[in-house]
């Protein structure tokens, strides 16, 4: 048979859904704290404050339940501030993390068109420097120095070097934009 409930046991059944509520939420918010918490161990691992092993370590100590979404936001941020310069220790790093089949044919993949896009890179340098260090040679001659006097010259604060540099780094983001979603995913 089917009893009336008093008020009083109205109100105790909703303060406990209230508190089961709560208690969800405060498991996300503590889930939400350790995400946080990655994504800044991934930018002081970017700036060279902490190892790959400390941050493994540091991940491990976290809960269970939190892991694997701690571990998504550090590979998050890596993959977000990934360019030219820090591509192989990303690389390394996240086959260390993530010790799957999958992560290490994504990685193998992004570290062919590194090489690739690093070669361009060098030919560029290398063709800017000949024809510049020409140009300069014509110069000084034309101004009388000559020889043993004229040392090699640093292109790398020339515009043209600026923007062919540009150009390159803009197409290996483009690439690296593709492993961000795969990574992520």
């Amino acid at each position: 048979m089917n009893r009336i409930k008093s008020a009083l046991e109205i109100a105790m059944e909703r303060m406990k859904e209230q508190q089961k509520d709560g208690g969800d939420k405060a498991a996300f918010n503590e889930e939400e704290e350790y995400i946080k918490a990655a994504t800044v161990l991934g930018r002081t691992f970017l700036q060279g404050k902490t190892s790959k092993e400390e941050i493994r370590e540091k991940l491990e100590r976290y809960p269970e339940q939190s892991r694997a979404a701690a571990l998504r936001a550090f590979i998050g941020e890596l993959a977000v501030k990934m360019d030219l310069g820090n591509t192989p220790l990303v690389l390394e790093t996240m086959q260390y993390l993530k010790k799957d089949e999958q992560t290490r044919q994504n990685c193998a993949a992004v570290e062919e068109f590194y090489h690739q896009y690093r070669h361009r890179l060098a030919e560029s340098l290398s063709r800017l420097e000949e024809t510049s260090a020409q140009w300069q040679r014509k110069k000084l001659a034309r101004a009388g120095i000559r020889g043993s006097a004229i040392a090699g010259f640093n292109i790398k604060g020339l515009a043209t070097w600026q923007e062919t540099r540009q150009q390159i780094e803009e197409e290996y983001a483009k690439v690296l934009e593709s492993f961000r979603r795969v990574i992520a995913g």
